[in-house]
């Protein structure tokens, strides 16, 4: 077989990838007898006079933590780019297997991050595309940073404002802006990555890019110290100002965000020997934990790993099926109650609803409200017009949140239905932030009394009589302004319908305040004082309309029957990984884990 030969001199040995107008090359270098990595550009791609000039600048850069460029050459169709081939592991690939780092790890991870930078600093060069796929573990410890090919020299003229180049999730406000860029971009893109390494989050994670760039702008991350307790506030307020939207109130120097991080670590081990565990658990982690067709994950580690696992690995996938499942089986119970549609049709729209929202989970979601606005026009013709208004505000909220906290309440009426209904508010607190969490609470409780409303002679936990439903009061020829006095009538008459929801806010605001995913114990404890809190507070409500000795006995068996759903789901849901088995790595046989970036 004839091996390909670029330039007379680089054997071919395997392609490591390829995107845009680029290829990644693993090559034997004949004439230095060294295994190189060369990154081939079309020389008339647009990107290709970009990628050589930049080269030429970052091909000055020597640091031991910058990935070297030995040679930039051309043919008559290619630019080649010949670099260091690295053996080791990207840091991308770490956050998978471990999504939160140590403190010390975090903290060593981005002082070398910041020398590399303070070297291309130093001669004008901006990375401005900083991101674990671009910081390199080797298998001695030490870390790389690659891929300058979007670089920007101070000098230069081949990049203006209105040039948006960068990764979304990583982007400072002026890149997301397209404005001017300096040194001061980088120290955002590392600030970006220290908050993802020590909290396991992304600070302005949405749902899509338009949104992502919305929080970017706008938005503050939530505290350091508040999803990690180990982060000192000295640490939490350096990352908060290398996060600082505007440019004059950030860390001004990569030195001064270096030092920084120096003055926050805990002990004086060296760097190497904190970076090799990391790198010897990515070398054993395909025969743990990869997918096999046809099955979700191997046999071997815990099932918390593999939860865990799952979850992260599909959530984009979980959050589209969950949505539409839910909108699908609300859809099928509401057109069971109209006669409006033919039994063939009542028995389709749930499917159609299903696929629509699983590929447009956004659009596939306001779409499907119009299915419904036929039915009520059918039970009451003001209904379509209240329907068309909360699809216009629920549309709107789309440009803020995503679609799944949102469709998560209509949870609450069917946990209801099956005996359990207590899940919600401590589960809610359990997966969301304080103030999420009392807004979805909140949400899912008015949904389970407004379900309530329309189809039962009383509300759950509460006892309230519902002499005539909803759909009973709405329904005929009657004025919008007769049919909103007529849905708020059963609040005016019973107050506490109102104070019920926001009571199952504030537990599941207190849950996310006690419950951090960390020690299963604190967790437990969070759970119990939460739902003894929750259990005296239903009662007292319960109370103050003198209800029948069998409604307490079914508020008991309610409380029994979630508290028991509940911990058995606080057992299977994985702690928050800062924590598995931190440092404790047995050794290993060397792996042939050798990787390129570029």
């Amino acid at each position: 077989m004839v091996k390909k030969v670029f330039l007379d001199r680089y054997e071919i040995i395997e392609t490591l990838g390829r995107g845009g107008s680029a290829e990644v090359f693993k090559a034997f270098d004949r004439k230095m007898r060294r295994i190189v990595a060369i990154k081939r550009l079309d020389a008339f791609s647009k990107s290709a006079a970009r990628a050589v000039r930049e080269a030429q600048a970052v091909a000055s850069l020597d640091h031991p933590n910058v990935v070297s460029i030995f040679d930039l050459a051309k043919d008559r169709r290619y630019h080649y780019l010949v670099m260091e081939y690295i053996d080791g592991v990207t840091l991308s690939s770490i956050l998978e297997a471990k999504p939160r780092l140590s403190v010390e790890e975090s903290l060593v991870i981005g002082i070398k991050v910041a020398e590399a930078l303070g070297v291309a600093h130093s001669q004008n060069i901006v990375h401005r595309d900083i991101k674990p796929e671009n910081i390199m573990i080797t298998k001695d410890g030490n870390l790389k940073v690659a891929d300058f090919g979007i670089a920007h020299v101070a000098s230069s003229t081949m990049t203006h404002e209105g040039d948006v180049l960068g990764t979304f999730a990583y982007m400072s406000p002026e890149q997301a802006r397209g404005g001017r860029i300096d040194a001061r971009t980088d120290i955002f893109s590392l600030g970006v990555v220290l908050y993802r390494m020590l909290s396991g989050e992304s600070p302005f994670a949405a749902s899509s890019p338009g949104a992502m760039i919305f929080k970017i702008l706008n938005t503050e991350p939530e505290p350091l110290s508040y999803l990690n307790s180990a982060v000192s506030p000295t640490l939490d307020e350096l990352v908060n100002t290398a996060l600082a939207k505007g440019r004059t109130k950030r860390v001004q120097t990569i030195s001064d965000l270096e030092d920084g991080l120096l003055r926050c670590r805990l002990t004086l081990e060296p760097a190497d020997e904190i970076l090799k565990p990391l790198y010897a658990m990515i070398s054993r982690t395909p025969d743990v934990v990869q997918e096999i067709p046809g099955r979700a994950f191997s046999l071997s580690g815990s099932v918390k790993t593999r939860v865990h696992d799952l979850i992260k690995s599909r959530k984009g996938l979980f959050d589209r099926t969950f949505i539409a499942l839910l909108t699908s089986i609300s859809f099928s119970y509401v057109l069971s109650k109209s006669v409006f549609y033919t039994p063939g049709m009542t028995k389709a729209i749930p499917f159609i609803v299903f696929v629509a929202v699983w590929l447009f989970p956004r659009i596939g979601l306001l779409a499907s409200l119009a299915l419904l606005a036929l039915p009520l026009a059918d039970i009451a013709l003001v209904l379509p017009l209240f329907l068309f208004i909360a699809a216009a505000v629920y549309g709107l909220s789309f440009f803020l949140v995503s679609p799944f906290p949102t469709v998560y309440s209509l949870l609450a009426p069917y946990m209801a239905s099956f005996g359990f209904g207590f899940v919600f508010p401590i589960m809610t607190g359990y997966f969301w932030n304080p103030v999420q969490a009392f807004v979805i609470g909140a949400l899912g409780g008015l949904a389970m009394e407004i379900s309530d409303l329309c189809t039962r002679n009383s509300i759950r936990y509460m006892s309230v009589p519902n002499k005539q439903t909803l759909a009973q009061i709405l329904g005929g020829d009657i004025n919008p302004f007769q049919s909103v006095q007529a849905m708020i009538q059963p609040f005016i008459h019973n107050p506490l319908l109102l104070l019920q929801p926001l009571f199952w806010g504030a537990i599941a605001a207190l849950v996310a305040i006690l419950v951090r995913r960390k020690s299963l114990q604190k967790d437990i404890i969070g759970f119990i004082v939460s739902a003894s809190l929750l259990l005296v507070g239903q009662a007292a409500l319960l109370s103050n309309y003198k209800s029948s000795v069998a409604a307490f006995d079914r508020l008991m068996q309610t409380f029994g029957a979630s508290f028991i759903i509940l911990v058995g789901i606080l057992l299977i849901l994985p702690r928050t990984p800062e924590e598995a088995d931190e440092a404790h790595f047995e050794p290993v046989e060397e792996a042939n884990n050798e990787m390129i970036v570029g």
